[in-house]
């Protein structure tokens, strides 16, 4: 059965390609019109409304970059003598990679960095492993199963990685590339057994002559293989693992049971909003998206089709190359500062998302005292001794504002994705907890704090920008579920803040047309900056000392760390310098930057209580 888009599409319906990754995603909650929509890479939807193709000027694939960086150094393209270190082959592998690259993109200088470490722990493997194991490059670019079928569809099988074989192929190795130590790193069954199956029965090939094009068999003869290993390497320290090994009988065996979910995929399905449609080629026509135009109060369409998380805007706030090699290129992190601060919010935000999944109120007798007998809610939590002990005091003070009461439906840490077609903008987002009520939709979010501030509660909304959106996102309707509609009522939306001594709960009524206005002009002004800015420069400082990817970066601040107390003030929010913790807002004004005035008057000169019509 071929796939019958729920869109209307341009490009070529019979051309499919099937990776072990996409095998691998998990079909509970999956958008399966998404899924077969990555499983044509030649079909895009067709747009009604005309848009013009804009790109983001930067390569956010780092991991890429490495494996062309070592493939080019193991079919010759640069050379490596045995005197010369590794680290300088692999800088020179790395620039001959990013020569390759479409000459309109740029690679950030902290990736550079990082993909010429990376390019070294792997040449460090492969110079180990290949001669312990007399292996040598095999197919530049692997190897694939392409099938030309009488319906003049051609299907595709497709591995990733780096190949490796013995001799005249008889071994043959796939590489799967982590960026990230394996520690206990388990791949699904489907996506070892395609990539084994992969392997084993493949043949090399080249690209087709445009991309996304089938690959094209590669002439000559291929020895069939008759020993198959899928190995498992880290680029973050060249550590590897056999994931599997067998003969093209044991692979073959080992695929079968997965063949049909291949198909399955391919065919499409139900259609689900979901984190995925982040970077889906069809979120500007998907009926099932919700869709806000004029969500976030930006003036422009900005400089490419961008996805955001409101809470990353905070450490945008702090340094935006931070933001962009943390949230977009996604360099692996080290996690320099697990303070306190960090670990008590991450406990008490898992224990609270595992008592309101009850869909009951939280009670005195789900926190015994005894640290050594936390409760079911704790176990189920994975909290225990010091762990539960340190977010206990934070939990107490929560029962007093605990929302769930009587029959209701909540959702806690439900994902939330709305497109602001005017802004270009996929936000996407999780509530603590999303709440069905008689009386209208409740949006809870909860903070940690070791001092509750003394801003207002309209300041609440400049220092935390996901809570802006959210009553952005409640005021339009756009949470995307009948149960949550405003037709049951006017939303609400709350902070709740909790310290060891005392707690407090903002509320917001997204009815209020004073409340939606102060809560549309906060959002402008946090996403302006971001929504223009295609740089992303460094800002050095004494947050360096706590920043994950700093290593990378070649204008980290090399000093001290910032000491207990130090604290910034950026954008009139008081920041904690050494956790990045929000304290509260600066307790002087300060006047607005060019930016966040355009961003105010876009929102101010319009009327809050009416909507533009959206453009399609």
């Amino acid at each position: 059965m071929s796939w019958q888009p729920a869109w209307e599409v341009n490009g070529d319906l019979g051309h499919v390609r099937v990776s072990p990754t996409v095998l691998g995603t998990p079909l509970a909650g999956a958008c399966l019109e998404q899924l077969a929509l990555k499983t044509h890479p030649q079909v895009f939807p067709r747009d009604q409304t005309y848009r013009p193709l804009r790109f983001d000027r930067w390569d956010t694939f780092p991991l890429g970059l490495v494996r062309d960086a070592v493939t080019a150094v193991d079919h010759g393209d640069v050379a490596a003598s045995g005197t010369e270190p590794l680290s300088a082959v692999a800088e020179r592998a790395v620039a001959h990679a990013i020569a390759t690259l479409d000459p309109a993109k740029d690679v950030p200088a902290a990736a550079r960095s990082w993909a010429v470490r990376a390019t070294e722990n792997l040449l460090e493997a492969a110079e180990s492993l290949r001669a312990a194991e007399n292996l040598e490059p095999g197919p530049r670019h692997g190897w694939r199963i392409v099938h030309a079928g009488d319906d003049y569809r051609t299907m595709e099988l497709a591995s990733w990685g780096l190949s490796y074989q013995r001799g005249d192929g008889a071994v043959r190795e796939l590489w799967l590339l982590r960026m990230r130590p394996l520690d206990e790193l388990v791949l699904p069954a489907q996506t070892v057994a395609a990539a084994a199956f992969i392997t084993a029965t493949g043949v090399p090939t080249e690209p087709g002559e445009r991309p996304r094009q089938p690959h094209c068999r590669v002439s000559g003869s291929t020895v069939p293989a008759e020993l198959v290993r899928i190995r498992l390497v880290s680029t973050a320290d060249g550590a590897d693992r056999i994931v599997w090994q067998g003969s093209p009988e044991d692979a073959r065996a080992a695929w079968a049971p997965h063949r049909p979910l291949a198909g399955a995929l391919t065919e499409g399905g139900s259609v689900r909003p979901g984190r995925s449609c982040i970077d889906c080629r069809a979120r500007h026509v998907c009926a099932a998206l919700p869709t806000s135009p004029g969500l976030l109060g930006l003036p422009t369409y900005g400089t490419h089709p961008r996805s955001l998380a409101p809470t990353a805007l905070a450490t945008y706030r702090v340094c935006p190359a931070r933001y962009f090699l943390t949230k977009v290129v996604n360099l692996p992190r080290e996690d320099k500062v697990s303070t306190d601060a960090i670990r008590r919010g991450n406990d008490t935000h898992r224990w609270l998302e595992q008592a309101h999944g009850r869909g009951i109120a939280c009670r005195p007798e789900d926190l015994p005292a005894d640290a050594t007998s936390p409760g079911a809610v704790a176990e189920a939590a994975g909290l225990e001794g010091k762990d539960y002990a340190r977010a206990r005091p934070y939990l107490l003070q929560h029962l007093a504002h605990c929302p769930l009461s009587g029959a209701v439906q909540a959702w806690p840490e439900r994902d939330v994705v709305v497109y602001d077609t005017d802004a270009d903008v996929t936000v996407c987002t999780r509530p603590d907890l999303l709440i069905a009520r008689p009386g209208g939709p409740l949006w809870r979010e909860t903070k940690t704090m070791t001092q509750l501030p003394a801003a207002t509660d309209r300041q609440l909304l400049e220092m935390f920008p996901q809570l802006a959106v959210a009553v952005c996102i409640v005021a339009d309707n756009a949470l995307g579920d009948p149960r949550l509609s405003l037709d049951s009522g006017p939303g609400l939306v709350e902070l709740e803040l909790l310290s060891a001594e005392a707690s407090r709960v903002a509320g917001y009524d997204c009815a209020d047309e004073a409340t939606v206005h102060a809560a549309r002009r906060a959002a402008a002004v946090a996403a302006d900056a971001w929504h223009g800015d295609d740089t992303f420069a460094t800002r050095p400082g004494e947050h360096c000392a706590g920043c994950e990817v700093a290593r990378w970066c070649p204008d980290a601040f090399g000093g001290a760390s910032a000491p207990a107390g130090s604290v910034l003030v950026i954008d009139g929010v008081r920041i904690d310098a050494a956790t990045g913790e929000v304290i509260d807002a600066a307790r002087t004004a300060r006047p607005p930057t060019a930016a966040e005035a355009t961003a105010a008057l876009a929102v101010s000169t319009a009327d809050p209580g009416i909507e533009d019509p959206p453009p399609f």
